[in-house]
C-alpha cells in the first residue's frame, strides 16, 4: 500500500561537486528536492522503494556508486555499511542516494531498482496490493527537446507534456500518470516515463493529495518536484 511519494529529477549535474561553479544553477531544484525528500522521510514506519528507469532489476542497496561515468572520481557511498562488490548503480539511482545522504536518511531496508514499462507496472501493481506500508522515491526528468539548447531537438509538443506531468502532480490523480504517451515520451526523452508509470500503478487509483514545489527547464530538460500523499 502506497503511503506517500517524492518525486525528484536525477541528473548528475544536481550534485554541486559535479556541476562545480555552475551549482548554484541548480539551487532551487535541490532546495526543493531536500523538501520533497524530508516529507517524505516522516513516514518512518513505511518501507521505501527508489526507482529510476532502466533494465528491469533491483539493486544492493550496498552497491558502489559514483560519477565516473560523468568523468568525476567521486564516489557516493552506501546509506549504512560498506559497499559490496555488486555492479555499480546507475547514476539516476546514485543520484537518488546522494540526495537520502543529504536528507540524514540511515538506509535500512530499502529497495533499489530500476524499471522499463513493463517492470515499472508490475512493480506498482505489487505494491498496490500489498499490506506492507510503502513510501517511493520517484527518480527521472521530463522532457530533454525544451528550447533551442536542449540535449534533443528542440520539440513543440515538450512544454505541453511536460505541463500534462505538472498538471498531475499537483492535483494529485496519479492515473493520470498512466496515461502519458509513450511513444511520444520516448520522442522527448523524458527519463521519468517509466518510473511515473510504477508510481501510478503504485496509487491504485487511490486519490491522494499532491503538491508541485517546482518545475523548470534551465538545460532543456525538464527538472519536476513534488509530493504525493494518500488521503
Amino acid at each position: 500500500m502506497l503511503v506517500a511519494a517524492a518525486l525528484c529529477p536525477a541528473p548528475p549535474v544536481l550534485v554541486p561537486a559535479v556541476s562545480r561553479a555552475a551549482a548554484h544553477e541548480l539551487d532551487d531544484v535541490r532546495a526543493a528536492c531536500a523538501v520533497a525528500i524530508a516529507e517524505l522521510l516522516r513516514h518512518r514506519d513505511c518501507r521505501l522503494t527508489v526507482v529510476a528507469a532502466g533494465g528491469t532489476r533491483t539493486w544492493s542497496p550496498r552497491a558502489p556508486a559514483g560519477f565516473a561515468a560523468v568523468g568525476l572520481a567521486l564516489d557516493v557511498p552506501p546509506l549504512t555499511g560498506a559497499a559490496d562488490g555488486g555492479p555499480r548503480l546507475p547514476l539516476a539511482l546514485t543520484v537518488g542516494r546522494w540526495l537520502l545522504a543529504q536528507a540524514g536518511h540511515a538506509g535500512g531496508d530499502d529497495t533499489w531498482c530500476t524499471v522499463d514499462a513493463d517492470g515499472a507496472r508490475a512493480l506498482g501493481r505489487g505494491m498496490a496490493a500489498s499490506e506492507q506500508r510503502t513510501t517511493m522515491l520517484v527518480l527521472g526528468e521530463g522532457s530533454s527537446a525544451i528550447g533551442p539548447h536542449a540535449p534533443l531537438l528542440q520539440d513543440d509538443r515538450a512544454p505541453a507534456f511536460d505541463a500534462a506531468v505538472t498538471d498531475v502532480v499537483r492535483g494529485g490523480e496519479l492515473t493520470a500518470l498512466g496515461a502519458l504517451d509513450s511513444d511520444l515520451a520516448t520522442s522527448l526523452g523524458v527519463t521519468g516515463w517509466a518510473p511515473w508509470q510504477a508510481l501510478a500503478s503504485a496509487a491504485g487509483g487511490r486519490a491522494g493529495v499532491g503538491r508541485l514545489l517546482t518545475y523548470g527547464a534551465p538545460y532543456g530538460v525538464g527538472y519536476v518536484v513534488g509530493t504525493w500523499v494518500a488521503r
